[in-house]
């Protein structure tokens, strides 16, 4: 619900104006790492070609001093880690899945059998 929405993101941006450059000071905390982690959980959907409600990105520029604190965890050494980080071999960092759309998974239109279930298949 994007009343809801508005609302709490207000709340964070008062709050983010409270801070420099960070919610608790000049040094990063917990809550700065959660809000720039919500910032990307959210922005999974930026490359897709569904028209969606509402979008974090399309409104952060309502919310100035908690988009600050977005761009100045971004531009940390351990979080510009954790994003590309790949885990195991053949697996894609999360910076790859959110700039490719999940591949391209998004997609309103798929290759293929893609995006099917067999139902009937084994479960391993």
């Amino acid at each position: 619900d994007a009343c809801k929405r508005d609302f709490s993101l207000q709340i964070v941006e008062d709050w983010a104006k409270e801070g420099s450059p960070y919610f608790m000071g000049t040094e990063p905390s917990f809550a700065d790492f959660y809000w720039y982690s919500l910032w990307l959980g959210n922005n999974w959907v930026q490359n897709d070609d569904f028209d969606l409600p509402w979008r974090h990105m399309d409104v952060i520029e309502k919310y100035p001093a908690s988009k600050k604190i977005i761009e100045a965890v971004a531009e940390l050494d351990g979080p510009k880690t954790v994003f590309s980080l790949v885990i195991g071999e053949g697996d894609a960092s999360a910076e790859l899945i959110s700039s490719t759309g999940f591949f391209g998974l998004l997609s309103k239109k798929l290759p293929g059998n893609a995006r099917k279930f067999n139902w009937s298949g084994d479960v391993h």
